[in-house]
């Protein structure tokens, strides 16, 4: 009875039960929004860190949804109050990552996904290594093209420079643990891969819990 008692430590002592930290990254156009949708929708015990941004709210954007919109004044207050897990500037705006958002999820068992630039997950990795780096792509770069002329919001110059940031955020895709190529009209695919990475991590023996 002792061996298999000792048995039952091992398992006990490399696997954790504790939830992810995933982060999700790639260029824009990617479709890094949709998939999240999905998933949000899908996957059960998942949450979602609303990302702070000083970017002005889209039309067709809801505040805490898809951004927690606010002023420099009070991105400011926030960074002087240390309540960023990470925060970047991007195409002229600040984003962050609500520390107590992403403590808040994990203490309960959930599992967390953060849409973050590559800057951010950078810093990320440097902060929390056993974190999950997942990258989505798109099927080609002619694909990528149309998706960003496709947004109406995007003027020509922007979108050449959207383009150019995007070269740059591919050469980081070596820094991440997966990439999901998500081609058109495969959005569901893409989002059942993600699941399927999140459900293999649960496996992991040895799997470290996270830290904030």
């Amino acid at each position: 009875m002792s061996e298999l008692k000792n048995a039952w430590d091992v398992i006990k002592n490399n696997v954790c039960e504790e939830g992810l930290l995933i982060v999700l990254s790639g260029p824009g156009g990617a479709g890094k929004d949709t998939l999240v949708r999905i998933l949000r929708k899908t996957y059960i015990n998942l949450h979602y860190v609303v990302t702070v941004t000083t970017r002005p709210k889209r039309t067709d954007e809801i505040d805490w949804e898809h951004y927690h919109f606010v002023d420099d004044a009070e991105f400011d207050r926030m960074i002087a109050g240390d309540e960023f897990l990470e925060w970047v500037r991007f195409f002229d705006y600040r984003y962050g990552t609500p520390k107590e958002q992403v403590r808040s999820a994990l203490s309960h068992g959930k599992d967390v996904v953060l849409k973050i630039e590559t800057q951010g997950a950078r810093k990320l990795k440097e902060l929390v290594p056993h974190a999950v780096f997942v990258f989505l792509a798109t099927g080609t770069e002619a694909e990528l093209e149309q998706r960003l002329r496709q947004r109406g919001d995007l003027s020509p110059e922007r979108q050449k420079k959207r383009l150019v940031i995007a070269a740059e955020e591919m050469a980081c895709l070596p820094d991440y643990d997966y990439v999901i190529i998500n081609a058109n009209d495969t959005a569901f695919l893409a989002a059942e891969k993600l699941k399927y990475i999140i459900e293999a991590e649960h496996l992991r023996i040895g799997r470290k819990a996270i830290t904030l």
